[in-house]
């Protein structure tokens, strides 16, 4: 799908773990939308349910009477996803440094991987509270 002008959808879901498959089922069914592959789908899929999961976790503690509003625009030349939520704003820095040998299994830590992984599979990330909003931005460049 050439893109000559940004096109955005957008979901809102409670902050439940089980209604985040929601956002990774669109997802899957829009990036073949961006010529991307499957496997590259999955990654961006993953990256997504994690930054989800830790909205869900941390910013809200498991309270699952919040929202969480998930952005998915096609630019020319780049996915864009922006996840809104309203709870407590993120600490520190979106630093993911991890020690651990990918190949050895019991050097993994038990949590954390979650920017790691968001990392791993985007190209940008940006995050910025704005009065009482969390705005997490994941850019993905389209080859």
């Amino acid at each position: 799908m050439p893109v000559d002008a940004p096109r955005t959808i957008a979901l809102e879901i409670p902050s439940r773990l089980d209604c985040i498959e929601l956002i990774g089922e669109t997802l899957r069914a829009l990036c073949p939308l961006a010529d991307l592959s499957e496997a590259e789908s999955y990654r961006i899929e993953l990256g997504i349910v994690e930054a989800l999961n830790n909205v869900v976790e941390h910013a809200y503690g498991f309270q699952p009477e919040s929202t969480i509003r998930f952005e998915l625009t096609f630019h020319p030349g780049r996915l864009q996803m922006v996840i809104r939520d309203w709870g407590r704003p993120r600490p520190g820095n979106l630093s993911h440094t991890l020690t651990f040998e990918q190949d050895i299994v019991q050097s993994w830590p038990e949590g954390g991987m979650g920017l790691f992984i968001m990392h791993e599979v985007m190209d940008e990330i940006a995050y910025e509270r704005l009065e009482d909003e969390n705005c997490l931005t994941l850019i993905k460049y389209i080859p």
